[in-house]
């Protein structure tokens, strides 16, 4: 049995709440971001990306299936001087066969999340 660090974040939502952490999975996360403007202290900059993950073994998913699930997710951050990093990122999950309620037949929900952070670094 192998988990990553807990501390491994690739998603807002999928790994990070549902599952708990990366383990029995494969993803892909394609992934753009660039630089919006850059003056004087400030830079400001985004991004956007597309999780795509499934399980490497399906019966040890809640559904039984490969597939688990998209999502889409969009960042926006400035940073100040060498030691302020403002953040907003937001997602959105796409569930699919392999996080439904195979013992139920339910059908999992999409989910969202927005996250807004500041950082100092010293």
């Amino acid at each position: 049995h192998f988990v990553f660090n807990r501390d491994y974040r690739i998603d807002s939502i999928l790994f990070r709440e549902v599952i708990g952490s990366v383990t029995n999975a494969f993803y892909f996360k394609p992934t753009y971001d660039r630089v919006f403007f850059s003056g004087g202290d400030w830079t400001v900059g985004g991004g956007a990306g597309l999780l795509m993950a499934f399980a490497s073994i399906p019966e040890g998913a809640p559904g039984g299936k490969r597939p688990l699930g998209l999502e889409p997710s969009l960042d926006l951050w400035a940073k100040w001087g060498e030691h302020l990093t403002l953040r907003a990122d937001g997602a959105m999950l796409f569930p699919l066969d392999g996080l439904d309620r195979a013992s139920t037949g339910q059908e999992a929900g999409p989910a969202g999340a927005l996250r807004i952070r500041a950082q100092v670094g010293f």
